[in-house]
């Protein structure tokens, strides 16, 4: 079994050996919001002393689910830093590089409600990375495009992120891995469908 034993939050089962932040893992916040000091990062060690199949979290599947995408996010992140983008941007830089799409569109599209897709593009826009324009169907929707220098980053990006994600599947064997996948997708396209209603429900 993969043991995480770094991260900027902790449970109620165990204890930092120098500090922790507690915060809640209910509520769907991207990994990067965990993230405390980055250089405080480093030196936080937890030891509950239970792991494994002791632990007595060992058979909650929301739990199991949040560790891992807490330490997916966090290696995702750590590989986006230097390019300068965050995890929810380059969600939309890849969508937006599929093809053209309103702000509306894109919200459907990634899973992620209309105020956070907006934040984010604003955050995107002032990096002079999207540009958005009046849809020409309908002058009330905004159609977000992606920079020339946009595109670029969002290919670095990519590149930077599939690496830090192989690193991980690679602990697993190629039969592991398709069923991993397989599983997540299943759960993610059908019963989770529609995300931005399940979203906006768990921040209430």
């Amino acid at each position: 079994m993969v043991e995480i034993r770094e991260y900027s939050e902790v449970l109620a089962t165990g204890r930092a050996t120098r500090h922790a932040v507690p915060c809640p893992t209910s509520a769907p916040l991207m990994p990067e919001d965990h993230l405390v000091n980055r250089d405080q990062a480093e030196d936080i060690r937890y030891d509950t002393g239970m792991e494994g199949s002791e632990h007595p979290l060992y058979g909650d599947v929301n739990w199991l689910l949040n560790r891992t995408w807490l330490g997916f996010g966090q290696r995702k992140d750590a590989a986006l830093e230097a390019i300068g983008v965050t995890l929810k941007e380059h969600f939309v830089m890849v969508a937006l590089m599929s093809a053209p799409m309103t702000q509306l569109e894109l919200s459907a599209l990634v899973k992620i409600d209309k105020s956070v897709i907006s934040a984010t593009l604003d955050s995107l826009e002032d990096k002079g990375l999207v540009v958005r324009a009046p849809d020409p169907r309908d002058r009330r929707a905004r159609r977000p495009t992606l920079t020339a220098r946009g595109r670029k980053i969002c290919q670095r990006a990519t590149v930077a992120t599939e690496k830090a994600e192989q690193d991980l599947l690679d602990q697993l064997d190629p039969t592991q891995r398709r069923a991993f996948l397989d599983v997540l997708r299943h759960y993610t396209f059908s019963e989770f469908v529609d995300v931005p209603k399940f979203t906006r429900d768990l921040r209430r």
